[in-house]
């Protein structure tokens, strides 16, 4: 995406792009309304739609476990299991913000026959991985984000595959200047392999 903001900035200087950091109903609502060309939202699956809007997926990445250097599951070989994340605290988005994830992950505890232990709910991205750095509990977001150096983090797989997509969403109509940018964002995923 970063890329293809950037690309688009060069091709189209006389274009002021106005980005706005909105939770995926939030984003769905105002492209419904018109006030808002383009979403790129996160969900497990495609998100619900209201007639007239279109979505397609960008990225799809796997989920991985932070936590603190020194946290047990940190420490140890193997990749942790759901099942392992009986009794750690979780700090998680709040549900706004966690696009759905949040329900699946404690349908996925449950399953493996424990509630999850829910010791924060968050907003910020910073304030995520700043709690788990600080040692409050144990976070899991996209695989992408563990590039990202926060000091005393560490990133693991989930033994049990969790997939996280990136999803663009417009209108049927968009203005030629809104589909240059979604043509320009779907591109690179359209290109053969």
């Amino acid at each position: 995406i970063a890329s293809a903001l950037y690309d688009f900035r060069q091709s189209h200087p006389q274009v002021e792009l106005s980005l706005q950091e909105l939770g995926r109903d939030a984003q769905i609502a105002l492209v419904e309304q018109g006030q808002l060309d383009i979403g790129i939202v996160r969900a497990l699956d495609r998100p619900p739609l209201p007639a007239g809007l279109n979505s397609e997926c960008l990225l799809e990445e796997a989920m991985v476990l932070a936590m603190r250097e020194d946290h047990p599951l940190a420490c140890r070989e193997e990749n942790p299991s759901i099942a392992d994340l009986a009794g750690v605290p979780l700090i998680l988005y709040g549900a706004t913000n966690g696009a759905g994830f949040n329900e699946h992950l404690f349908a996925l505890c449950e399953e493996a026959g424990f509630q999850p232990t829910i010791a924060l709910e968050v907003t910020s991205f910073a304030t995520l991985l700043g709690l788990a750095a600080a040692g409050f509990g144990a976070t899991i977001l996209s695989q992408s984000l563990a590039r990202l150096h926060v000091d005393n983090l560490v990133f693991r797989r989930l033994a049990t595959a969790i997939n996280s997509r990136l999803w663009i969403v417009y209108k049927d109509e968009l203005s030629p200047t809104a589909r240059s940018f979604k043509d320009m964002v779907i591109a690179p995923h359209d290109a053969p392999s």
